[in-house]
């Protein structure tokens, strides 16, 4: 299922790049209160990306790239990269650049955990194997340091939708992944995460942040649409 098992040197330097803005996350101590999962509060508080307050982002000027398609978009997903979608300037938003950027090396990795790190395909497997929602809070808090905004607007609906899915309110689509060989909750959580995932990066793309092709080639790479390529943006 993985293009690599071990990370290229290249890919490495790309995600420190990236990622310098992510802040450590640490096993949570066990006196931290845990995440419950009840769904009436958490889709309470959901804040889908669009409506992401980045405090100066009434005031973003968005800069978009020349309209050039290197390959046709014909929406999310398929490995398009779509020049004419725009590209968010950290200066522009109050944020570093870093903070804006998510990288296909980075979504390989938080898929499969090639990075050193658990991934949805090893998450999913670990709570296919336990069951418990402790341990599979605290991953996926983990995890959503990982991508841009991630902890405050991806972990919210992550969680509200696992519950759903525990309540049986809530039948995920089949990604066509196998994140857990041996149980079928496991496989079900996965599915859930990974939708939830492509839903957050396409809603955001362009308006939240960017989502970049790396000069590493993945076989997840055909999973999503780029608005750039990591190095070769105008930032001045």
């Amino acid at each position: 299922m993985r293009k690599r098992n071990l990370v290229p040197v290249l890919d490495g330097l790309e995600d420190r790049l990236v990622l310098s803005h992510i802040q450590p996350v640490h096993h949570l101590a066990p006196q931290t209160p845990q995440i419950t999962l009840h769904t009436s509060k958490l889709h309470s508080h959901v804040v889908h990306p669009k409506s992401l307050n980045l405090q100066t982002q009434h005031h973003v000027k968005i800069h978009s790239n020349h309209p050039v398609h290197l390959t046709q978009s014909t929406g999310f997903g398929g490995g398009n990269l779509d020049l004419t979608i725009p590209f968010i300037k950290g200066s522009d938003v109050g944020a570093h650049q870093n903070a804006l950027n998510y990288t296909s090396n980075t979504y390989q990795n938080v898929l499969y955990g090639t990075g050193g790190w658990d991934g949805i395909q090893q998450i999913a497997d670990r709570f296919g194997d336990s069951g418990d929602t402790n341990q599979l809070t605290s991953d996926l808090t983990a995890l959503s340091y990982r991508m841009p905004y991630g902890f405050q607007q991806l972990l919210p609906i992550w969680l509200a939708d696992l519950q759903s899915l525990q309540d049986g309110s809530l039948t995920p689509n089949n990604s066509g992944i196998t994140w857990d060989h041996d149980s079928t909750i496991g496989q079900a959580v996965g599915n859930v995460l990974f939708q939830d995932l492509q839903a957050y990066l396409a809603d955001g793309l362009g308006t939240n942040f960017n989502v970049l092709k790396s000069v590493v080639d993945w076989d997840s790479d055909n999973q999503l649409t780029y608005n750039g390529t990591v190095g070769s943006n105008n930032l001045t």
